[in-house]
């Protein structure tokens, strides 16, 4: 019985996703085993499912059984009759791991001031960047360092506090106007992601 076992994502969620041959012609389930070592003998979990069923997603959640990200975990699957006794051999240990996605923001001018050649406002972005699944959307909260008060502003206008991934998207590009009107002219606005959990941050216009 052929066995691999691959990250998955889709819009019920992340997980771990199992597929294997049906090699049995006498079956009434399989038996799922998973374990955090290869010998299974660390945090071993059983799952079962129907007769002909050839696939099977390890979810991730809160709950003691839920696949953690971060976390490698080896599986086996056995063909099962209505007696408990085995009607196939274990399958080979197939292992995956759900590798959470990372965002990072980065200016795409970093040396933007607030005035332009012409003394104008010069244009500026935050350019937001992420890596691994993109089969789902995915939204990026976002904390800002800078203000856009009244006097001694680093910007003008408001600066969105979450951006969203399109499904298929890398990158989310953000308008940025800096401003003049603090006490010394200079403009300094770094962004920094705040959830999901392993992101990395950064960056702005520091005249």
């Amino acid at each position: 019985m052929n066995l691999p076992a691959t990250p998955h994502s889709d819009a019920s969620g992340s997980g771990i996703r199992l597929l294997w041959d049906n090699d049995s012609d006498n079956e009434t389930g399989f038996t799922i085993q998973r374990s955090t070592s290869a010998d299974f003998s660390t945090d071993l979990q059983t799952f079962t499912v129907r007769a002909d069923v050839t696939s099977y997603v390890d979810n991730t959640g809160t709950s003691d059984s839920s696949v953690q990200p971060g976390t490698t975990y080896y599986y086996q699957v056995e063909a099962t009759n209505g007696s408990d006794e085995t009607s196939s051999a274990f399958s080979n240990t197939a292992s995956a791991a759900v590798t959470l996605p990372t965002v990072s923001v980065t200016a795409l001018d970093p040396n933007a001031n607030f005035a332009g050649p012409d003394g104008n406002p010069q244009d500026a972005y935050l350019d937001f960047h992420r890596t691994g699944d993109l089969t789902s959307a995915l939204t990026a909260n976002v904390s800002y360092t800078g203000t856009a008060a009244d006097s001694g502003e680093d910007y003008s206008g408001t600066l969105p506090t979450s951006v969203t991934f399109p499904a298929g998207r890398q990158d989310v590009i953000v308008p940025v106007d800096p401003s003049n009107g603090s006490a010394d002219f200079s403009s300094d606005i770094q962004a920094e992601i705040t959830d999901p959990p392993r992101t990395s941050l950064q960056s702005a216009w520091p005249n």
